[in-house]
């Protein structure tokens, strides 16, 4: 159930002010259903299931709503939905079968890349069911997650069990990314594992998630799409995502020079974007592959502008050309 020792966390996603409890009362700091009201505009949230209900029920949250019943949807048409008496979920990322596999590669490099010593304070940004959450706990760090699914076998609502069985707790909610109910410079890393590609306006997305992160603070993402300068997004989305977009789930397929388009634009620097398959290789190994695959040594036009590495050049000509999985990281000035 929602813990009073997180509300300090939450916002109002109208105009950021503070929330208080207006309606049910904590049971021992934990509160099942009731309201949250914000202290400056006066809107009024519900708390139902332990969950926060952060967003504001207008035609922005429309196409959030869709996207939600549709994961649900997309579940039982697989016959995956019903968690009953399912343990998956408490080893996610690390169950030994693909596209576990993979996505655990992905998470532990995401680890490393943001190098947390357990005293961080950590949003767990489109967080599923909330396994990476769980596992920030784990590490020590104060979490929020938040997601567009409230549903308690394939959403946030499945955070309860996840939570129960590691014996860490963190405060899911359930809200918008573009209007991120939490309080400006609120966190130290804002995590992300296969999110940004299902925002269909991803700078205003990035620049929310700017505001929420304090000085300095980072952005991870792992296991996000990219695809080559020459590929047709639509034709890799009709490959890849029909039957996502089928139900209405929200699916993008961002270039290299779209994802560090919309970084710059929204006001983030440092960025880097390299793919899993080149994380663990040495300059040697990966100038092999680039040369593979076509590059010679000159500059790209893909290269952002400044001083860069040869291995920064081996990347980005690697990631212009084919389309892979990849590790991004950007800090707030």
């Amino acid at each position: 159930m929602l813990r009073r020792e997180f509300l300090d966390l939450l916002a109002c996603p109208a105009c950021r002010g503070a929330l208080a409890l207006t309606e049910g009362s904590w049971d021992d700091g934990k509160l099942r259903s009731g309201a949250l009201s914000c202290s400056d505009c006066s809107l009024t949230y519900r708390v139902e299931g332990g969950l926060p209900l952060l967003y504001i029920a207008d035609e922005r949250w429309e196409p959030c709503a869709r996207e939600a019943q549709g994961w649900i949807e997309l579940h039982k048409s697989l016959g995956i939905y019903d968690q009953t008496g399912v343990d998956i979920d408490f080893q996610l990322p690390y169950y030994p079968e693909e596209p576990w596999l993979a996505v655990a590669r992905h998470f532990d490099a995401g680890l490393e890349l943001a190098q947390l010593n357990g005293d961080e304070t950590v949003l767990d940004l489109g967080a599923g069911r909330g396994w990476a959450a769980k596992h920030f706990a784990l590490l020590g760090c104060r979490v929020a997650a938040i997601d567009v699914v409230a549903d308690d076998q394939v959403g946030l609502g499945r955070a309860w069990a996840l939570m129960a069985d590691s014996g860490v707790s963190f405060v899911p909610v359930i809200g918008d990314f573009e209007r991120l109910p939490f309080s400006d410079c609120t966190f130290d890393v804002v995590f992300c594992a296969a999110a940004l590609h299902h925002a269909p306006d991803l700078t205003r997305m990035l620049r929310d998630v700017l505001r929420v992160l304090k000085p300095g603070g980072r952005l991870v993402a792992v296991n996000e799409p990219c695809i080559g300068a020459q590929e047709s997004e639509q034709d890799v989305l009709l490959r890849d995502a029909a039957q996502e977009l089928s139900f209405g789930i929200r699916e993008t397929r961002p270039s290299l020079q779209r994802y560090r388009s919309s970084f710059e634009d929204a006001g983030f620097r440092t960025l880097r974007v390299l793919p899993l398959q080149a994380y663990a290789l040495d300059d040697k190994e990966l100038e092999t592959w680039a040369r593979q695959l076509g590059w010679r040594p000159r500059r790209s036009a893909l290269l952002p502008p400044g001083r860069h590495s040869r291995r920064d050049a081996l990347l980005y000509a690697v990631l212009a050309r084919v389309s892979l999985d990849v590790l991004i990281t950007a800090a707030k000035p």
